[in-house]
């Protein structure tokens, strides 16, 4: 797919910052004549972004535990992304980050062999690590123009130029160790009492059930309440079901609105800060399709197999797509360059979510939901 002139000047500005880094990391860096360690018993790896960045590097930590089998691995992450790993079978303990201090004291206790450092590579994370006394630490996954590559590395990863998604981006920094990859796909276990809990609500509707996510953090990457409104009747009418709108407490209202515009709201049902994470999760698991803008709702369906539609602005596909065969994303890129931008830098009102149409999303809907 090609990319706008604008948005390749930038990800050349982004290619030049990292192998600069990369060159005064080989020529100046002090840490990175230590070997290898030769015994791996215990690993740290730090995951401290967004849920979505937590659900794509789930894929390293199977790949870990299959490469050091008798190794524990922890894994530092926000406090509320730590239930996205509960049942992760290649994960002993989930750290919740709630302070330098706090988090510093209980890492030098656990005296890790092997720090993996993921997101954010920053001077923070990197000496936290070094301060820690991890043995050997090694990152970090591809990086900003402006964010920190961690400077107290032993082992820096080679950037790579090409576009990738960053479930590969992050296994790279496996791949630099040497471990195998096997397996690339996302992993995200059903909590049973969750279940339990989305069975019983589930037993009241005979009909499709379809998820609308319809709400981000990020502006730019809202699409038009009332061309939600409008997909949810023809979706009403054309499946003859039931729709599910997803999304944080905060997203109620909104919602709210959503659905009174909707010719048909009697079919539809606000569920936006009515479930757990847990039990978002199992009804992901639970309905027959996802349509969902550019928010972590997207590598959830994608890691329970649920045929999933994402809607993508600003941001690219390429990095940030679902994963899973059962899915689809529709990305006008050719009205704006892929800003990847929480809002319109180039004030054309959201062009590039405005140029997404309802017809749009029903044909993709066909090519995994017939």
């Amino acid at each position: 797919m090609p990319l706008h002139p604008l948005k390749r000047v930038e990800d050349r500005l982004r290619d030049v910052a990292q192998l600069v880094d990369y060159g005064l990391y080989l020529v100046f860096n002090p840490f990175k004549f230590k070997r290898f360690p030769t015994k791996i018993k215990r690993i740290l790896v730090v995951e401290t972004l967004q849920l979505g960045d937590l659900l794509v590097a789930t894929p390293v930590f199977r790949a870990l535990k299959q490469h050091y089998k008798s190794a524990a691995i922890d894994v530092l992450v926000q406090p509320p992304a730590s239930q996205l790993l509960e049942g992760n079978t290649s994960i002993n303990t989930v750290i919740p980050f709630t302070s330098f201090a706090d988090v510093l004291s209980h890492l030098r206790e656990n005296k890790y062999d092997l720090g993996i450092l993921l997101h954010p590579a920053s001077l923070q994370m990197s000496w936290l690590l070094f301060r820690a006394g991890v043995q050997y630490r090694v990152g970090a996954t591809k990086a900003g123009f402006l964010s920190g590559k961690g400077f107290f590395l032993h082992k820096k990863i080679k950037p790579t130029l090409k576009m990738q998604h960053k479930i590969q981006d992050n296994l790279d920094v496996l791949r630099a160790l040497p471990i195998l990859v096997k397996d690339a796909s996302l992993e995200l276990p059903v909590h049973k009492k969750a279940a339990a809990v989305v069975a019983t609500f589930m037993k009241h509707f005979k009909s499709k059930t379809i998820i609308l996510h319809t709400s981000s953090k990020h502006k730019s990457h809202h699409w038009m309440p009332e061309r939600f409104a409008r997909l949810a009747d023809i979706l009403v009418h054309k499946y003859k079901a039931t729709i599910f709108f997803t999304g944080t407490k905060e997203d109620h209202h909104h919602v709210h609105y959503i659905i009174s515009q909707m010719r048909q709201p009697h079919k539809a049902h606000n569920l936006a800060g009515r479930t757990t994470l847990p039990q978002l999760i199992a009804l992901v698991d639970a309905v027959d399709l996802v349509v969902t803008i550019d928010t972590s709702m997207t590598h959830i369906a994608s890691a329970r197999k649920t045929p999933v539609v994402v809607l993508f602005g600003p941001t690219m596909p390429a990095f940030w797509g679902p994963s899973s065969k059962n899915s689809r994303y529709l990305w006008k890129d050719d009205v704006c360059v892929g800003c990847r931008r929480s809002f319109c830098i180039y004030g054309k009102n959201y062009i590039c979510m405005r140029f997404i149409y309802e017809s749009d999303v029903l044909a993709k809907i066909a090519e995994v939901f017939p």
